[in-house]
């Protein structure tokens, strides 16, 4: 097996995306894999098409940095920016084609249609945290709403649920606002010690239940990690169920393995009985970044300072590749959605803009679909395994792995 593995070749990226002008810090599949987001150090978004590989929306959404990108819904993107605000835009599949598809690295001075702004937060961005999501099922309009109607529609999505966790203004405490209301529900307290920033969050709930307990991952700069879950009954108070300090540095990142949704930390059971990891990896590579998990629960990511992407399998921590590309270090990583959450999810694209938009065409019902060449290569495109990887050099690589 040994002398088999020495002669696989080294994998290539299967496109690489040209279109940031400043180094790329968030990444994400978004419309069931039909799309990429992008954005950069500079505050531009571009939305690629992943079938054709090119920009089918580009705007700025902020003056500073992009820290993260969220999806909301099937038609509302988050962007939060280190200007100190997190934006909601409303940008619908049907209104791609309206939007400029020239490139930041082509032309960074020219002003650009901006998506309709449904939300804008002030939140705090000193310390270079991003924020964390969990959307609530959306509402949908009544029977008797026109589908075609702009305004009943952006009100319909201007009323999509979700929670939100991002760093308070006072040292070590977490805010957690509502959407729509961006309303401010509760405050998650300092741990009682010297922690330092907050490094990275993530909110889940067990089983992906709706009616589940909320329950929020906190890292921090002393290496410290919390899990919290949201008392049921106050809706208001947060519990600490775990802490510990298995990092002698500050995390960079922490996620939630989809398949586990955090059972641990059902309200009814009890406080873990030891403060160690349950399984820990040595990498022996600093500056590892970015962490994420397949949808599938089986694979993990990094992007690495060194230029460098890894995954490893989830249950063993196993590294699987090692993916070199970039030149520079490499500060995000996303994985497409797998397991019936992309290449299943039915009609997604229509009528486009320059290179993108107009090459897309997909209508799919139950035994009326047609076979076109333009639904066979969208087909395909959200049927890949994806991992996208965002680099200091602008660039965005595109990886076809398990």
């Amino acid at each position: 097996m040994s002398t088999q593995q020495a002669h696989i070749p080294p994998a290539h990226p299967a496109y690489i995306l040209r279109g940031h002008a400043a180094p790329v810090h968030a990444t994400r599949f978004v419309r069931a894999n039909a799309r990429l987001l992008t954005a950069d150090a500079d505050g531009w978004v571009v939305l690629w098409g992943t079938a054709t590989r090119r920009a089918v929306a580009v705007w700025r959404a902020h003056q500073g940095a992009v820290l993260g990108l969220g999806e909301l819904g099937a038609e509302n993107f988050v962007t939060h920016g280190r200007d100190s605000h997190l934006c909601v835009w409303h940008l619908p599949l049907a209104d791609e084609s309206s939007f400029s598809t020239v490139l930041p690295v082509d032309d960074a001075s020219a002003p650009r249609k901006q998506p309709w702004l449904l939300h804008s937060l002030t939140v705090n961005t000193l310390n270079f945290c991003a924020f964390a999501m969990l959307a609530a099922p959306g509402p949908t309009p009544t029977s008797n709403t026109a589908a075609t109607d702009t305004a009943t529609d952006i009100g319909v999505n201007a009323r999509q649920e979700a929670v939100l966790a991002v760093p308070s203004v006072r040292d070590e405490q977490i805010d957690v606002l509502h959407l729509p209301s961006e309303r401010r529900t509760s405050i998650v307290p300092r741990l009682g010690f010297k922690t330092g920033m907050i490094m990275a969050l993530a909110l889940s709930r067990p089983q992906a239940s709706p009616s589940g307990p909320l329950c929020l991952v906190s890292a921090y700069e002393s290496g410290h990690i919390a899990l919290h879950v949201l008392d049921a009954t106050s809706g208001s108070s947060w519990t600490r169920l775990y802490v510990a300090q298995p990092h002698a540095q500050p995390p960079l990142s922490v996620c939630v393995l989809p398949a586990a949704e955090m059972e641990a930390a059902e309200a009814s059971a009890p406080k873990p009985k030891s403060k160690s990891a349950t399984k820990t990896l040595s990498t022996k590579h600093a500056g590892q970044q970015g962490l994420t998990a397949r949808s599938d629960g089986r694979l993990l990511a990094t992007a690495g300072w060194d230029g460098r992407v890894r995954v490893y399998a989830a249950r063993s921590l196993r590294e699987l590749a090692v993916l070199k590309w970039h030149k520079e270090g490499c500060y995000a990583v996303c994985f497409a959605e797998v397991g019936g959450a992309g290449a299943d999810a039915g009609s997604v694209a229509q009528g486009g803009g320059v290179g993108g938009g107009g090459d897309v065409l997909i209508t799919r019902e139950a035994g009326t679909a047609t076979t076109t060449v333009r639904r066979r290569r969208e087909d395909k495109a959200r049927s890949v395994h994806w991992l996208a990887a965002g680099s200091k050099d602008g660039k965005v690589s595109l990886w076809e792995i398990y």
